[in-house]
């Protein structure tokens, strides 16, 4: 396997114990590594042979926009929508 590594995603969140948290949020910057097999894409050089990853950093994104946990291991272990 192959792995892509986005790193720097960054988005605004509501995570965090303290009441203060919770209400006023936070920036948060998240690195990600996508496993895919690429030997297609590499032959080819086509997008549609690869994994685009600009749907991913998007996923990330809204998660950590539209959830609030208490905990950073808790989002850290959802999986984007």
């Amino acid at each position: 396997m192959d792995s892509i590594q986005v790193t720097g995603i960054r988005a605004f969140g509501y995570v965090g114990l303290l009441p203060e948290e919770q209400v006023l949020g936070q920036w948060f910057e998240v690195d990600l590594t996508v496993w895919f097999d690429l030997a297609k894409a590499g032959e080819s050089d086509r997008i549609e042979d690869t994994y685009d990853y600009r749907s991913a950093i998007t996923a990330v994104q809204q998660l950590i926009k539209a959830e609030k946990f208490a905990l950073i291991e808790k989002l850290a272990g959802r999986s984007p929508p």
